[in-house]
């Protein structure tokens, strides 16, 4: 084995050693240490392992997804990895910040604040981080951390992982390019949906097509329809385009226009 010499400002009880060791990010290094004494006595060799990291880990926002519309938001989710991949370690800490895009105020994991005092950091208890993934306590003030919202509103969400590696943690940045944010809109308004044809109490010979109207202000994505034959009456009297007509359960015998 290979051994330098170290050095001492006051004694041997605290020693360093500079070096010009190419240290690579995530290699794992041994290093071994020995002492020698006055009268020629080498002690054991204490060995040591090590992971050089000098990596950020990267988290991102799973949940909502990006440009997604919810009508609920039970928590916000993300995932966590460290770097690099060939020798991770752990991201124990996350951060989260949460904008509303309608007047770029923040969420601070309790109530809103206006845009001026922005960007606050969600952290701490309120960020619950597991092994790959963390999300906001569950549940809105004071029981949870999930922000609330106003209908019809988007938000932006945005993380930050901090992993392991001591003295000092490599911390992700808000901004980093790998960065996945998530951009979602609230909305819990019902949409509208009405019949135009056949009309309501009217009598017809003859009926080629069902016509109405749906209406959204976030946009329709299905009309579903259920035709139920009132003269033979029944919870086994609806319609499904299936070829069995109206012998269908009522309750579940809906079918998309």
């Amino acid at each position: 084995i290979a051994f330098t010499t170290a050095t001492y400002t006051v004694n041997w009880l605290n020693w360093t050693l500079s070096s010009a060791i190419p240290w690579v990010s995530g290699e794992t290094y041994h290093i071994n240490a020995r002492s020698l004494d006055k009268a020629s006595n080498y002690s054991a060799i204490g060995s040591f392992q090590v992971a050089y990291d000098v990596t950020p880990p990267q988290t991102g926002v799973s949940s909502p997804g990006n440009l997604a519309y919810v009508n609920a938001l039970p928590t916000i989710a993300g995932t966590t990895q460290d770097y690099p991949l060939s020798n991770p370690g752990t991201v124990p800490n996350v951060k989260v910040r949460v904008y509303r895009l309608s007047d770029n105020n923040c969420w601070d994991g309790a109530s809103w604040q206006i845009a001026s005092a922005c960007p606050l950091d969600i952290a701490g208890a309120a960020v619950i981080v597991g092994a790959g993934s963390w999300n906001l306590k569950p549940g809105f003030p004071v029981l949870g951390n999930t922000p609330t919202m106003i209908t019809g509103t988007s938000y932006y969400v945005v993380s930050s992982g901090q992993d392991n590696t001591a003295p000092v943690a490599n911390v992700e940045g808000f901004g980093n390019a790998l960065l996945h944010g998530a951009t979602f809109t609230f909305y819990n308004t019902p949409p509208y949906s009405a019949m135009s044809f056949p009309v309501h109490g009217g009598f017809f010979a003859s009926v080629a097509s069902l016509i109405g109207v749906g209406q959204d202000n976030v946009g329709v994505s299905t009309v579903s329809l259920n035709v139920k034959d009132k003269t033979f009456g029944g919870t086994n009297a609806c319609f499904l385009p299936n070829g069995s007509g109206f012998t269908n359960n009522c309750a579940t015998a809906c079918f998309v226009a």
